[in-house]
């Protein structure tokens, strides 16, 4: 038992000189791969220049664009199509897609769809101009300490599931060294997986950017048209009609309820005239 704690000890040890380095270096560009040969150029004194450096640093930035556009158009149901296309030209996909109210009436849209952010501006461009922009709102957040810490976090656990893996395959010790190094592997595993899932997130969310677009139906105002003499007795004429055949229409109604009340009174009518006609029998 001794043994697995020394050898658990000095894994975390070497997990903790390794993160401080990270946040050392936590304001470096996201990917390692990037700026490895920039180190290697400065330690032969041959670094890149400031302006070169700036402009690579500023490539590697990781931001997440999202943005939020309302308009008013014609028909909002072209417009859901246009988008769609915009969309599938650009290289991404409608996430969600909702159109409320009848045909006829001023009805609403409401598309949310993620395209690739190399595409963001363009993407944006393209909408803006199928229909009158209302409002427009634009964020950028920048998640480049969040990608480099991840990707620290990751490399650093990675280390430490390759030590305790090295100590396993070794299989010196008693069993329940043995095991007390299994239950820690168990956890640097379940650690990796919890960070590489967040770091699939934050991916996505860098390589593809948010758009919701909002969309109503232009309110249109059709003054009356003038009429003629012979328009407006037609119009007379047929309002004339609407109402007969309505005043019919309720009059069989009030008929087909009365109906099944005859069953009740026609009965009852019966029996109160034989009454009346015996009373009338016995006093004439």
């Amino acid at each position: 038992m001794t043994l697995a704690l020394v050898l658990i000890f000095s894994v975390g040890c070497g997990s903790s000189t390794y993160e401080t380095g990270v946040v050392a270096s936590a304001k470096a560009p996201a990917d390692a791969a990037e700026y490895a040969g920039d180190y290697a150029g400065e330690e032969a004194g041959e670094g890149p220049s400031g302006s070169d450096a700036a402009l690579d640093a500023a490539a590697s930035r990781k931001i997440v664009y999202t943005a939020r556009v309302d308009l008013t158009v014609a028909d909002v149901e072209a417009f859901v199509a246009e988008v769609r296309d915009l969309t599938r030209a650009a290289g991404g996909f409608v996430g969600d897609s909702s159109v409320t109210g009848r045909k006829g009436s001023n009805r609403s849209a409401s598309v949310t769809v993620r395209v690739p952010s190399a595409e963001y501006g363009d993407f944006l461009a393209a909408v803006s101009v199928l229909g009158d922009v209302d409002s427009r709102s634009e964020s950028a957040a920048d998640v480049t300490e969040q990608y480099v810490d991840l990707e620290a976090r990751i490399k650093n656990k990675l280390r430490e599931e390759e030590r305790l893996v090295e100590l396993l395959e070794d299989k010196t010790g008693k069993l329940p060294d043995i095991l007390a190094v299994e239950k820690e592997l168990s956890r640097v595993r379940e650690e990796v997986e919890r960070f590489q899932g967040r770091m699939n997130v934050l991916k996505d969310q860098v390589a593809l950017s948010t758009v919701t677009l909002t969309a109503r139906e232009r309110r249109t105002f059709e003054p009356p048209k003038p009429t003629t003499l012979r328009e407006r007795l037609a119009a007379v004429w047929d309002n004339s009609m609407r109402r007969v055949g309505e005043f019919f229409a309720r009059l069989v109604v009030e008929v087909v309820a009365f109906v099944p009340w005859l069953v009740v009174w026609i009965p009852l009518g019966l029996a109160a005239w034989l009454i009346a006609r015996r009373v009338r029998r016995r006093n004439p």
